[in-house]
């Protein structure tokens, strides 16, 4: 399961990390060339820093790291990109930007949307991690004690077999 997590979490940081960097090098870029006394540009080096903290948000989503063997960390960066693209979204809604401040968003929005494709290697190890958390409630007796019953060998491994049962029928 850790490997499984470490090569998907390696995938996903290995496909964004540069793009993002690239965005918010743009950013920087385009900040120095605004100047004062336009409106538009005055508007527009208010708007760089946010989605600068965006990027940067979803650059340090990447980094992410966990203590083994719970939680893992795929799961938690997907879950951070999320909260990401969902307010960026948000920003789109909210007000009149510039079109380099929206040319900027989108392509934000395009790199954070491309972790989609790893979708089903993310459920895998969500499952994965679920069914690591039942068989040690299973094995530790919690699961029996929490429904009232008695905690033996004998009924831990029951459990536990008719548990395995249900995994493979999955």
């Amino acid at each position: 399961m850790v490997d499984i997590d470490r090569k998907v979490r390696k995938q996903i940081r290995k496909e964004l990390q540069q793009d993002i960097r690239m965005v918010r090098r743009q950013l920087d870029a385009h900040a120095v060339k605004l100047k004062p006394d336009d409106a538009d540009d005055q508007r527009t080096a208010a708007q760089i820093p946010i989605l600068d903290a965006y990027a940067l948000a979803a650059q340090t989503a990447l980094s992410v790291d966990v203590l083994q063997p719970f939680p893992y960390a795929s799961p938690v960066m997907d879950d951070a990109l999320t909260a990401i693209a969902t307010s960026l979204d948000g920003l789109e809604k909210g007000g009149p930007t510039t079109a380099v401040v929206t040319a900027k968003r989108a392509r934000l929005q395009a790199v954070i949307g491309r972790r989609k494709q790893w979708r089903d290697d993310l459920t895998l190890v969500r499952r994965l991690h679920g069914d690591g958390i039942a068989a040690e409630g299973i094995l530790s007796g919690a699961t029996l004690e929490h429904a009232g019953q008695p905690v033996t060998h004998t009924t831990v491994r029951a459990r536990y077999a008719s548990w395995c049962a249900e995994l493979r029928t999955r």
